[in-house]
């Protein structure tokens, strides 16, 4: 092609382009869609999955709250004071903490770890697990300021279970919220 009509060309072709002198077109692409009958099997498949999923759940495994006392009253200790003493705190109510399981009975027992924790905000989620192994579970309620422990042994049956917690800014357990089992 001579220049003179190359510069013809380019010129004719920017005006039906209506391109400014200098810019460049690119080819406008759509992102690939898969087609319709792909979403719905992808839709079936997961619709199948959840069905598996809670069909092998157990049927009995239904969740059941336990609650520990919301709280412990301290008992005055005036009447057993030696001669000459005298009681200046005024005996109050100590609020729940935080649970801990225990694999059988808690006389001299460590505490079960738990399987999972998670933190959301101030709110801890934990999930303990215990062992079949014909040993019942128990649970131990924690009260603020003080080393009483209340025991109790959980169901059988009782396979799972989940506490949540709210903690202080510093991680600590303030108050328990609430305790489900499975």
């Amino acid at each position: 092609m001579k220049p003179f009509a190359q510069i013809a060309f380019v010129a004719a072709r920017r005006s039906a382009l209506f391109l400014a002198p200098g810019a460049v077109r690119w080819p406008a692409r759509r992102p690939a869609r898969p087609a319709a009958g792909v979403l719905a099997l992808a839709g079936t498949i997961a619709r199948l999955a959840t069905l598996a999923v809670l069909l092998l759940l157990p049927v009995h495994a239904t969740a059941s709250a336990i609650r520990c006392p919301e709280t412990l009253a301290e008992s005055a200790l005036a009447d057993r004071l030696p001669a000459g003493w005298e009681l200046r705190s005024v005996p109050g109510e100590l609020a729940v903490q935080r649970a801990a399981f225990y694999d059988g009975d808690p006389a001299g027992q460590g505490t079960h770890a738990p399987q999972a924790t998670r933190r959301a905000g101030s709110t801890e989620t934990s999930t303990y697990v215990f062992a079949g192994d014909g040993e019942s579970a128990w649970i131990g309620c924690f009260y603020g300021d003080t080393s009483a422990v209340v025991t109790r042994r959980l169901p059988a049956d009782v396979r799972q279970c989940v506490t949540r917690t709210h903690l202080s800014h510093l991680g600590e357990p303030l108050r328990l919220l609430s305790v489900d089992c499975v």
